[in-house]
């Protein structure tokens, strides 16, 4: 599956916008326990205020070449999935996995699904690895507490894009 965007369909300006976390802009090679606890909705917020910091237009593609904080969330699974939407898709492949010279194919096979949980009364949608959806609905199942690691790649427009890479039931 590939994952293009039509900018004039989608009514968004195809200005792509990039923003180096990293001083070095080296590509993030931590592991597991660099994942911090933390909540969605502060990161949320968080990301969104630097990238108004930084002078984003509005409508942009914004790209966070180097991966934001790998985060723990504790959420509630409401076990709903649905397929990756195609801005999401976008992003994460031609341009996210392209600037780090990443497999695009492997990815489009990789991130077919978003899942969406509840933290705090919000709901979310994330992008999740389709080989983690199995042992997620066996392990947790719906309404069930998960602690999910996540890790930003970057937003489209106030949309922030957190990627499910590895979870543990609560």
């Amino acid at each position: 599956m590939k994952y293009r965007l039509n900018p004039i369909k989608a009514g968004l300006p195809f200005t792509v916008a990039l923003l180096w976390i990293a001083a070095t802009g080296a590509a993030w090679a931590g592991g597991w326990n660099d994942y911090k606890p933390a909540n969605l909705s502060d990161s949320m917020a968080r990301y969104a205020l630097e990238f108004k910091e930084a002078g984003f237009q509005k409508g942009a593609v914004n790209i966070n070449i180097h991966p934001g904080d790998p985060l723990r969330v504790t959420v509630r699974y409401l076990g709903n999935q649905r397929e990756l939407d195609a801005r999401r898709g976008t992003l994460i492949v031609d341009m996210w996995g392209k600037s780090l010279r990443m497999d695009r194919e492997m990815l489009a096979r990789t991130f077919q699904k978003e899942i969406e949980v509840e933290e705090n009364g919000r709901t979310y949608w994330l992008p999740i690895q389709d080989a983690l959806l199995p042992p997620l609905e066996k392990e947790v199942g719906r309404n069930g507490a998960v602690e999910l690691w996540v890790v930003f790649i970057g937003a489209i427009e106030k949309d922030m894009v957190f990627l499910v890479n590895e979870f543990q039931a609560q």
